[in-house]
């Protein structure tokens, strides 16, 4: 399933026996481009950050997100400053009050596992599989850098909106919104506003380049007319395994490469 991160921030996240509060951002990996918490502003207790392996699904016509934590475990929780970048050393808080892996100790993007949620019940590979994970002895100290790291390098959602995308030959359009798998969490395409044609567009990221977030910029590797005919998006209409095709259909005509997502993204 594809999410609209803006049709999740301002969800109420409902829990065990009651609504736990609402969604006031996401933040976001750097180094992978994934959404790792939910900014939640819980009812009585300030700003506290939930994993998003804790969270379940999305009810589009109530607008909730379900969660299996309680209201206490939330309370519990320790608080967060959002005007303040979230370290190393308060994701180990996180991760120890809500007795979940830290999900940078590993070779893939969540641990050892494919998912936030396997990473959580313990699904990783096994045996052999397991051993070849582990790495080079290179990639391991590089991975207990990572654990040693007060950076954790978490964007906020909100602070992202407004990029500005630069296509091979000049500026396209502005960041509007971000799709992400529902599974992985991971971002799959950002929502450009074409100011020029006011049309809006999906984006894969598999175009983007290295962004460069002091100037709010982000470079891709199209022209500005291979992005100006791509099919227009209308984000307020649910994202469709018949869209995405569509979308799929026109870059692997008009650049020769393959589809961007699978059709099963969306199913």
């Amino acid at each position: 399933m594809l999410y609209q991160l803006a049709h999740l921030v301002g969800c109420r996240l409902v829990g065990k026996e009651e609504g736990l509060g609402s969604i006031a951002d996401a933040y976001l990996d750097r180094a992978d481009w994934v959404v790792r918490y939910f900014l939640l502003e819980a009812e009585g207790s300030g700003s506290r950050l939930v994993p998003v392996g804790l969270i379940g699904t999305l009810d589009v016509e109530k607008r909730t997100l379900s969660s299996a934590l309680s209201a206490a475990a939330v309370k519990r929780s320790p608080p967060v400053e959002p005007s303040e970048p979230i370290t190393r050393k308060k994701e180990r808080e996180l991760d120890s009050h809500f007795q979940i892996p830290d999900y940078w100790k590993g070779r893939g993007m969540w641990g050892g596992a494919m998912y936030p949620t396997d990473m959580i019940h313990g699904k990783k590979k096994a045996g052999a599989e397991r051993e070849a994970d582990a790495g080079s002895q290179g990639e391991r100290r590089a991975a207990e850098a990572r654990d040693q790291g007060e950076s954790a390098q978490l964007l906020k959602y909100t602070e992202l909106r407004g990029l500005r995308v630069r296509a091979r030959d000049g500026a396209a359009g502005v960041v509007e919104d971000f799709v992400c798998d529902g599974d992985t969490w991971q971002l799959a395409y950002a929502v450009l506003h074409l100011r020029a044609s006011n049309k809006k567009v999906l984006l894969s990221f598999r175009w983007k380049g290295r962004p460069d977030l002091e100037n709010s910029l982000i470079d891709v590797f199209l022209t500005k007319d291979v992005i100006e005919a791509s099919p227009e998006f209308d984000p307020t209409e649910p994202l469709t395994p018949a869209f995405i095709a569509r979308l799929n259909d026109y870059y692997e005509r008009t650049t020769g490469t393959h589809r961007a997502r699978d059709l099963s993204d969306v199913l």
